[in-house]
């Protein structure tokens, strides 16, 4: 019974929309009642943990996602492939003294296409480039077929643009159905931008931001379905304030609505480049009730500062505006302050060269 109703509970959000509030209020009730359920020794089934694990996932509590794997194994239930692959996506992005070897023990090969790509998940987040080629290679040793998910991890692997191409180019080739090739697309959107910058090596950037934008616009157009998150990137990849127009004027025409996020990255991006476009988004922000995002505060400080330090404008009054705003929302931070007290220490440097 108590199975049941943990499992249903997951089935409940996710029709409910997938709301992070709704999804960590759901995760603790599952927590409880598989505390319920371990204190009278009720037999828990492994639907019941790694539902509780896929909430924790979902709400990017991988501690929790941590915690409930040990209790299953302490608890002698059968571990199943879908609670490995979330110990693994966990381990992935929240490392600590983790046992890989533990929990491959576990995965009896011949490995399920979900494990290898936890895998590559988990050695492409700590960028052992080796070790990713290892499990690509052991996937074509037992003959496992790639998805979308896997081609997409090899396309966030590409040393430069000519790679990053080839892979999409192979990637569409061999996936039939078009949400798997969407994947890839959006993998690569996300990706492109990063060769318009110096690579890490110190090495020049392979892609001008004008070349690296039509390339990522180039992969949104073969997207199957747009998104505020696919538009998101696009703005990202936004070489100057003129085309982040036309890229929202896009999104306005697909009627795609815009999210906090939205509105921090056209801050960003006009950072340094036009102020009143910085500000109108923050103003559009506030409008859609959307100033509950702190970094959006601190993105709009550090427009003002850039823009102080730029062209010796006063934005005093302008600041203490936003000042006055952060504190109604309570989004004051340590970044947005450091920005706040860098503006005031550029104010005050004339004064002390004129003295």
């Amino acid at each position: 019974m108590c199975n049941d109703a943990v499992v249903e509970l997951l089935r409940k959000v996710k029709h409910r929309g997938d709301l992070h509030k709704e999804q960590c209020d759901t995760m603790r009730v599952g927590l409880e009642l598989l505390e319920k359920m371990e204190a009278c020794r009720a037999a828990a089934g492994p639907g019941a943990y790694q539902s509780v694990m896929k909430l924790a996932a979902d709400t990017r509590q991988y501690e929790t996602v941590h915690s409930v794997y040990h209790r299953m194994r302490s608890a002698g239930v059968a571990v199943t492939t879908t609670a490995l692959v979330l110990r693994l996506q966990a381990m992935a992005r929240a490392p600590g003294n983790h046992d890989l070897n533990e929990v491959l023990s576990l995965a009896r090969p011949p490995f399920a296409l979900a494990i290898f790509n936890a895998l590559l998940l988990y050695h492409l987040y700590r960028e052992d480039m080796q070790a990713f080629r290892n499990v690509m290679a052991e996937l074509h040793k037992q003959k496992v077929k790639p998805d979308g998910r896997t081609w997409a991890m090899c396309v966030k692997t590409s040393r430069n643009a000519t790679e990053l191409q080839q892979t999409v180019q192979t990637a569409a080739s061999k996936l039939r159905d078009p949400r798997e090739r969407s994947i890839v697309y959006f993998a690569a959107l996300s990706t492109v931008r990063r060769f318009a910058r110096r690579q890490p090596a110190g090495g020049p950037p392979s892609l001008s931001p004008t070349e690296a934008y039509r390339l990522a616009a180039l992969y949104h157009s073969k997207l199957d379905a747009r998104s505020v998150r696919t538009y998101n990137e696009l703005l990202l990849a936004a070489p100057d304030v003129p085309t982040l127009r036309a890229v929202l004027a896009r999104k306005q025409a697909d009627r795609i609505p815009s999210n906090p996020t939205t509105f921090d990255i056209i801050v960003k991006q006009s950072t340094g480049r036009c102020l009143a476009a910085a500000e109108a988004a923050f103003q559009q922000a506030r409008a859609e009730g959307f100033l509950q995002s702190k970094s959006l505060f601190t993105s709009m400080m550090k427009a003002y500062y850039v823009h102080a330090t730029q062209t010796g404008d006063d934005v005093a009054d302008k600041v203490e505006r936003l000042v006055g705003l952060a504190k109604a929302e309570r989004a004051s931070t340590a970044a947005f302050d450091n920005y706040r007290q860098l503006l005031r220490d550029f104010r005050q440097e004339p004064a002390a060269r004129g003295s």
